[in-house]
């Protein structure tokens, strides 16, 4: 593996043509960022500015769905087997709470 710092001679008929490349580049750039105007990047498909962002966001959230109205005469779920259990050994957690 080398380690010199050499600079490496390109051949300069490829340096006229990566010029000519960059030339090209800037000149389109140049060209396509005239037409821009800040007004028309809203136009864009996927340009959104911060503003128009927080904005949709607003009206999302201030959306509410309707909430079903539960029926009067339902019953209560049933108690699950822990709830059981529990109302059991909190007693007894208590009393041993209370004692010590």
């Amino acid at each position: 593996m080398n380690t010199d710092n050499r600079v490496v001679d390109i051949p300069r008929s490829a340096n006229m043509e990566f010029d000519a490349v960059v030339d090209h580049c800037d000149k389109v750039l140049s060209q396509n960022s005239e037409e821009v105007s800040l007004s028309s990047k809203s136009n864009i498909s996927g340009f959104v500015s911060i503003k128009e962002q927080k904005a949709k966001k607003a009206s999302k959230t201030m959306i509410r769905k309707d909430t079903r109205e539960k029926p009067e005469d339902k019953p209560k779920r049933p108690l699950s087997a822990y709830n059981f259990f529990f109302r059991h050994e909190r007693e007894n957690i208590m009393m041993s709470m209370a004692v010590a």
